[in-house]
């Protein structure tokens, strides 16, 4: 089990979070898995969640004993795969939808059979699953700015559409509420679409997260030729640097927080939470170009 615990990582929990809260007035502080807590008092919840997600994070590393005894590899540490990543998003898109609707939604929570917007736990880990899917035709593109958004969902529409074609006839309804949500989530126009999307780029930074504490932190030279503008940008305002290189995990955050400010669609700060637990988890402290924005 991954144990991870830095001094009086719940205070600065609680005051990140309070800052958070306080520079987005247009958005609400959600009360915690439907128990009527107040998010600044979930510190606790947090730090397990967080470790939770770190041990899924953690198994994307460990290779399958038939690679080395079928000559296929013998490292043994390996990164993340396409797959693995679904996996983690998988993990942290079940506990958001805890948090929102009461642990258990769409099983034993008889409360929340389906989202407010009106979709089962089924239809949202199929679109988990199948979010990535056209990524066995374009391979996985680097989402740092330099890729045609444009063409990409288009593609990913189409393979998906093509995949849909083998399910059952008695699975109608099924592909009709995927290939909905999988638009809602590309193009954030739901909320439970936009839970998707979040999850899917929260699962990046935190799997950044986890390499950095199993020392194999991702890091990416300034002058790389893979560096894209965004890329550059951020490493400018990057806390750590390495020489000339930089650590994907804050690179990504300013991502989520500044450069695209994808942090907009967290209405109720469930993922700017986790963020923080993780990145407290890890570093020990938080981000001084974050708290420059308080």
């Amino acid at each position: 089990m991954t144990k991870i615990l830095t001094t009086d990582v719940f205070d600065d929990f609680r005051k990140v979070v309070k800052k958070e809260i306080k520079i987005r007035p247009g958005h609400n502080p959600k009360q915690g898995f439907c128990e009527g807590k107040h998010i600044l008092n979930l510190a606790s919840e947090f730090f397990n969640m967080a470790t939770r997600i770190f041990e899924i994070a953690r198994s994307s590393s460990v290779p399958r004993s038939y690679n080395v005894s079928y000559n296929l590899s013998k490292d043994d540490f390996f990164y993340e795969s396409v797959s693995a990543h679904t996996n983690l998003v998988s993990m942290i898109t079940t506990l958001a939808l805890d948090f929102c609707y009461g642990y258990g939604f769409g099983g034993f929570n008889k409360n929340w059979p389906e989202t407010a917007d009106g979709y089962s736990y089924r239809d949202v880990m199929e679109v988990v699953r199948l979010h990535d899917i056209a990524e066995n035709e374009t391979g996985d593109l680097p989402d740092n700015g330099s890729r045609d958004e444009e063409e990409k969902d288009r593609q990913e529409l189409r393979y998906l559409k093509e995949y849909l074609e083998v399910y059952s006839e008695k699975d109608k309804d099924l592909r009709i509420n995927i290939l909905r949500l999988f638009r809602e989530m590309q193009n954030q126009t739901s909320s439970t679409g936009k839970l998707l999307y979040l999850s899917d780029k929260v699962a990046a930074l935190i799997i950044t997260l986890c390499l950095d504490h199993l020392d194999h932190s991702p890091m990416i030279l300034e002058d790389s030729p893979y560096a894209s503008e965004r890329d550059r940008a951020e490493m400018e305002k990057c806390d750590f640097a390495m020489g000339h290189a930089y650590k994907a995990s804050e690179m990504w955050a300013i991502d989520f927080f500044q450069m695209r400010n994808i942090v907009k669609y967290d209405e109720n700060f469930f993922f700017t939470a986790l963020i923080v637990m993780s990145t407290l988890m890890v570093n020990g402290k938080w981000y001084s170009w974050r708290e420059a924005d308080y």
